[in-house]
């Protein structure tokens, strides 16, 4: 099980190490990998740098919204940007759909001089299969899913689609701009949620909620805001693509430059 693991997560970093938001894959044998070194851990360790006190939280939250992260932001809209665009090279692979299957804060590495935000970590990953007959890819499906980062076909085990990757970065989101996990406590405040809490509130279409004042920081907070809520569409056949995705970052930035150049 293991050399499959590590195998699936050679053969996709080699297919698309040639692009800047995917690792770099120097050689592979047995159980290891050999890849660039990447200096400053992963991403949760800068998005989500403490566990907090939820009381707490919910107190300062009612004076407005508050980021525990350090990201400016300009910083968590490119953080969004990377990690959208390193999964559109997965989904729009020249020979069919790669799913990363496994999307977490912690697949994404800043490269040595933190230039570059890069996906990695491909040993869950899925080729889908393509229907010549019907022209459309075949779903396939993973048994009921462990964690608390996934989407609500995955705790059902439903038939699976690249549509899991999104909603999962949907997560991934949210704490790049609040500096928190989804489901951070429950409403009162009076505790923290479980796993099994969290689970069953997925499997059932539940979603965290994404606090509305966010819209009211900026057009970059308010266009976060706007992809998490697209991500998290509980029917994936309603659910935004990763291409989609990418559109509605890019009109972000875009509206932030012409307003930085009109100012």
């Amino acid at each position: 099980k293991n050399f499959e693991f590590v195998r699936m997560d050679a053969i996709v970093a080699d297919l698309l190490t040639y692009h800047p938001l995917i690792f770099d894959i120097y050689g592979f044998c047995g159980l290891a990998l050999m890849t660039e070194y990447f200096p400053h851990g992963d991403l949760e360790m800068m998005a989500v740098p403490d566990h907090h006190d939820y009381e707490e939280m919910h107190e300062k939250s009612a004076n407005g919204v508050v980021s525990y992260n350090e990201f400016t932001p300009e910083e968590k809209l490119d953080a969004a940007i990377a990690m959208a665009e390193s999964l559109a090279v997965l989904h729009g692979y020249k020979n069919g759909v790669i799913v990363h299957d496994d999307v977490q804060l912690s697949q994404f590495l800043y490269n040595e001089d933190m230039s570059v935000l890069k996906l990695n970590d491909f040993n869950r990953a899925e080729f889908m299969l393509y229907d010549e007959a019907s022209g459309k890819y075949c779903k396939y499906k993973n048994g009921a899913g462990g964690g608390t980062w996934r989407a609500q076909e995955e705790y059902n085990d439903y038939a699976l689609n690249e549509k899991i990757d999104v909603f999962s970065y949907g997560n991934n989101v949210f704490s790049v701009l609040t500096g928190t996990w989804p489901f951070y406590g429950s409403p009162n405040a009076d505790k923290e949620w479980t796993d099994k809490d969290i689970k069953h509130m997925l499997a059932d279409g539940e979603v965290a909620v994404v606090d509305q004042r966010w819209k009211d920081e900026g057009p970059i907070e308010k266009g976060l805001v706007e992809v998490i809520e697209r991500c998290w569409v509980a029917d994936a056949e309603h659910r935004a693509s990763i291409f989609e995705i990418c559109e509605m970052l890019w009109k972000v930035r875009e509206e932030v430059k012409t307003k930085g150049e009109n100012a």
